[in-house]
């Protein structure tokens, strides 16, 4: 095997974290992140549609570039966190034409990142468009380029034609496609394509995410904290129209009938996210009778979120569909139990150790997850559930795994 004396990875993103969503994709800017504190791998990444880079002709007229910033036509380069980003506002919306001048301005300055950068290999992060601009902009060059499949939705897609040939050029031309659960593999078997999905889970920071040594003074000592993380947008996908019902039925169990939990506590649900239909949902808290026992907290910065976690007594993931579930490993690494609907992801990382599995689309279902959880969190180890989150999930063997895989697609 030919080794490389300093492994240079591009990534190329569909979905990157941005200022006003902090949370879009961070899987992505975690996994480049651990790979560039390795100090054998030099890491650059292009996001090539970030509407809050401004397009050149604001940039002309605006001060807001700054010393900090180097741009270029329509990129913004800077370092973020040891990674050299470039973001572009080359949207991939509207009529056709301005999809084709997107894709062809995108594809000329990834051409140019390339050149720049002399990446010894390129890993795309969902392939729509990311994946199809990479394929274009290597035409007639020698470097191999991964994809990783983190949509639950690719079949949107592939049943148009258009978007279905250009992704199965994309997909077949790639060294390697894979996917963050055995269950998006199956979206590849009715394609026909000659693709073998592999799976490679996301990457967690557990050095963000760790036990907490004191007991939090912001949680609610005389209940058992709920948490649930997730969109509130009209797909409604994370499952809320069926958890607040359910919780409500467990709250009603132990209020109406006296029921209490084994240390004599009533359950609270704290809700953390924002989206179209929050008001909705806070109706429909109020309705159910729930608006004493419900906490809704919005959008949080990330920097929250280790707090969020450790202020709970175990989390609550709702979904209808998940290709990973990045909260769970969240949860995992502070030592908190899960309950998870089965709905994709979820499977293959909810074991016993962890936490409980239950049917999708079902409220008696989760009120049952919610009514065995609420009486046995404190049965589970904080020590062996962080332990299981490190050894399968940690920055530091994902990225291992992932220059491992690296090397071999290179030497081939």
């Amino acid at each position: 095997m030919k080794l490389l004396s300093r492994l240079r990875v591009l990534i190329v993103t569909s979905w990157y974290p941005n200022k006003t969503n902090p949370i879009y994709g961070t899987f992505v800017r975690e996994q480049a992140q651990a790979l560039a504190k390795n100090h054998d791998v030099e890491v650059a990444l292009f996001y090539p549609s970030d509407p809050e880079v401004q397009t050149k002709a604001r940039q002309e007229n605006s001060s807001a570039a700054s010393g900090s910033l180097t741009v270029s036509g329509e990129v913004v380069s800077r370092l973020e966190e040891g990674v050299k980003t470039y973001r572009a506002n080359l949207r991939f919306s509207g009529n056709p034409l301005k999809y084709l001048k997107g894709g062809f301005l995108a594809g000329r300055e990834l051409k140019k990142i390339i050149r720049l950068f002399k990446p010894d290999i390129i890993h795309v992060h969902v392939s729509f468009p990311a994946g199809i601009l990479t394929d274009f902009a290597t035409l007639g060059m020698s470097i191999p380029y991964v994809i990783t499949e983190h949509m639950s939705y690719l079949q949107e897609y592939t049943d148009k034609p258009p978007y279905r040939i250009l992704l199965k050029h994309a997909f077949e031309r790639a060294a390697k496609v894979l996917v963050v659960s055995p269950f998006l593999a199956t979206q590849f078997q009715s394609l026909n394509w000659k693709v073998s999905p592999e799976y490679f889970p996301n990457v967690v920071d557990t050095s963000r995410f760790q036990l907490s040594i004191n007991e939090p003074k912001n949680k609610k000592a005389d209940a058992v904290n709920i948490l649930f993380i997730g969109g509130m947008d009209q797909r409604e996908v994370k499952g809320l129209q069926y958890l607040l019902p359910a919780f409500a039925e467990v709250y009603k169990e132990f209020a109406e009938v006296h029921l209490e939990s084994r240390d004599n506590k009533k359950p609270h649900l704290h809700l953390v996210g924002d989206g179209e239909k929050r008001s909705a949902y806070e109706q429909l808290v109020q309705d159910l009778g729930m608006s004493d026992h419900c906490t809704f907290y919005g959008a949080l910065p990330p920097e929250d979120m280790p707090q969020m976690y450790n202020q709970c007594d175990f989390l609550v993931l709702s979904s209808l569909k998940e290709t990973f579930g990045v909260v769970l490993i969240e949860a995992c690494a502070c030592g908190k139990p899960v309950v998870s609907t089965a709905c994709g992801g979820p499977e293959t990382i909810v074991t016993d150790e962890v936490g409980i599995l239950v049917e999708k689309e079902n409220i008696q279902a989760l009120a049952e997850g919610l009514r065995q959880m609420t009486n046995s969190y404190k049965d589970y180890s904080p020590e062996a559930i962080r332990t299981y989150a490190v050894n399968n999930y940690s920055s530091q063997v994902i990225s291992q795994k992932l220059i491992s895989l690296y090397q071999k697609v290179i030497s081939s």
